[in-house]
């Protein structure tokens, strides 16, 4: 056969013998060369904005599940198309690279790491795919310093909006400037971006203040456009290709503050290990402990601060606002918290093993994993005082079917801890799991742009934030959840969506429309088609809750 692309001779490339040719000829040559797909991955590729061919594009299937071989390389003709006619059976990402375009992996948003395999059998044709290639934005601008002047070796640090228990910055990526207060972030994804520029470090100079006395001043930092904090930073919106060259970030000025204090006089100080402050915009700070439990610090930039003291028996947090001045005097109380410990016991005894149990508590999002002890008995150490749900992990493969306190079954399975733990408390384990096996509700056909999500959110324990595992769709448009205890259910699927900004209440109730609501009883498998959350659907409820 020939190898080198070429037609080759007929008998070079297996072709159907002459009509002599005996029966049991023709089976072996039938065997020798099964039947293969011309084609079993192919489609075009296409400027996004012209919706021109995009010839000489370099177009990549790779071997998935890290299985170690490379991937196959095909370049894309005059008209923009390819095919990979060989594949062994296996899931492949395709991944195409062009200069001057975002990188592209099919199924992900663009910019984006999580694609959508797809399955190859080594016979069957997939889906034609249709491939539109974004241009590379890019941001760029100037540092100056408080006096107006370029400021060399500046940190200046690219962000996007992400939610953790609140909307926070999520680091994208970092320059630095030149001697000429130059920077530029190259190769960026549309979006909404903040930019925050930090002084090098050590940077900082004498001046007077109004009465003579030197200040040592300090620059703090500083998000676009002059704002101390990222909550009133400006946001920067970014279209693909789009080029934006003269930001100008400004480095404030400010004095640095003074806190001092002492812990309670309750406190041993033996116990504790260490006093460090923590916040958003600063940071983060390791405090000295005197002898006698006093502290003092200088150079801290105005800002709100978390103080925590931390140590073998203790664990202390306290609010400190030094964003209008000073503070002296601060008193360290203690934290109040509790040990809990709580015991299971499992419904089937052939299911024992090790398992993990989760303490989530339902008022403020805290979370822990308890210690295994002997006897199925688990520790909570040093918890606050709240109301929890106790859970096990999925992969356990068991639910907590009952909660026993003090010998009586508490019917809404939360655990009230604010006075302490009410006596004996038992978890009753039942492997006899929920699943769910599902289909995307949507016109079957051509294979979609963009990977689809479903979350399953836990309507009992979502109290705080949206809490639920998630599941990626296959390229056919089906997925499972498996291992759920239970209990109610609202499911979302969301073509297109981005892990870093679900888990706000605000988000999930702008999509509660396009949602399926399900309630799931013990070892129940529920079969069912789920409404799609179009990226156009789930950018409007991004934008709704100021995304």
């Amino acid at each position: 056969m020939a190898t080198d692309g070429s037609r080759g001779t007929r008998a070079d490339q297996g072709g159907p013998p002459t009509m002599g040719a005996p029966i049991a000829t023709l089976l072996l040559l039938l065997a020798a060369h099964p039947a293969t797909a011309a084609c079993l991955i192919r489609g075009i590729v296409l400027d996004a904005e012209s919706g021109k061919p995009l010839p000489k594009t370099r177009v990549f299937a790779k071997p998935g599940n890290d299985s170690g071989k490379p991937a196959i390389l095909r370049s894309t003709s005059e008209q923009g198309a390819f095919c990979f006619e060989r594949l062994d059976p296996g899931a492949y990402q395709v991944v195409v690279d062009r200069p001057g375009y975002l990188s592209f992996l099919y199924g992900a948003k663009p910019g984006g790491e999580q694609g959508l395999p797809l399955n190859v059998d080594g016979q069957t044709e997939l889906p034609y795919l249709t491939i539109k290639l974004l241009r590379s934005a890019s941001i760029a601008g100037i540092v100056l310093d408080a006096n107006g002047e370029p400021r060399e070796r500046a940190h200046v640090e690219l962000d996007r909006k992400a939610w953790d228990k609140g909307w926070n910055p999520d680091w994208v990526s970092f320059a630095e400037t030149d001697d000429r207060g130059a920077f530029r972030f190259p190769l960026l994804a549309p979006g909404i971006y903040y930019v925050c520029v930090q002084p090098a470090t050590g940077d900082g100079r004498q001046f007077l203040d109004e009465k003579g006395h030197p200040v040592r001043t300090a620059e703090a930092v500083t998000f676009y456009n002059g704002s101390l904090t990222f909550a009133r930073a400006t946001p920067i919106p970014l279209q693909a290709g789009q080029e934006i060259a003269n930001l100008v970030l400004g480095l404030d000025k400010v004095t640095p503050r003074h806190l001092s204090g002492r812990l309670a006089p309750s406190l041993q100080l033996e116990d504790l290990a260490r006093l460090y402050l923590n916040s958003d915009t600063a940071p983060r700070m390791d405090v000295a402990l005197r002898k006698d439990g006093t502290f003092s610090i200088d150079g801290l930039l105005p800002a709100k601060y978390v103080v925590r003291v931390t140590g073998s028996k203790l664990r202390i947090a306290s609010e400190v606002d030094l964003t209008n001045g000073d503070v002296d005097g601060l008193i360290i109380e203690p934290e109040q918290t509790i040990d809990a410990r709580i015991s299971t016991r499992l419904e089937d005894p052939a299911k024992s093993g090790p398992l993990v149990l989760h303490a989530r508590d339902l008022e403020r999002g805290f979370e822990q994993n308890g210690r295994p002890e002997t006897g199925g008995v688990y520790l909570f150490k040093m918890i606050p005082p709240s109301i929890y749900r106790l859970e096990v992990q999925q992969s356990d493969r068991l639910f907590v079917k009952s909660l026993v306190i003090g010998g009586q079954p508490k019917s809404d399975m939360e655990l009230d801890l604010r006075k302490g733990q009410p006596g004996t408390v038992e978890l009753v384990l039942s492997p006899n799991v929920a699943s769910i096996e599902g289909r995307l509700d949507r016109t079957e056909g051509a294979l979609p742009s963009l990977a689809t999500t479903v979350v399953v959110m836990d309507e009992a324990k979502s109290r705080v934030e949206v809490v639920g595992d998630t599941v990626t769709v296959d390229h056919t448009g089906k997925f499972q959840v498996e291992a759920l205890a239970p209990g109610k259910y609202r499911l979302f699927a969301i073509e297109g969506f981005e892990e870093g900004v679900w888990g706000s209440l605000e988000l999930a109730a702008a999509l509660r429309e396009k949602s399926l609501m399900l309630e799931l009883h013990e070892g129940e498998n529920r079969t069912l088609a789920v409404p799609v959350i179009t990226p156009e659907e789930w950018t409007a409820a991004l934008r709704k809750v100021g995304m």
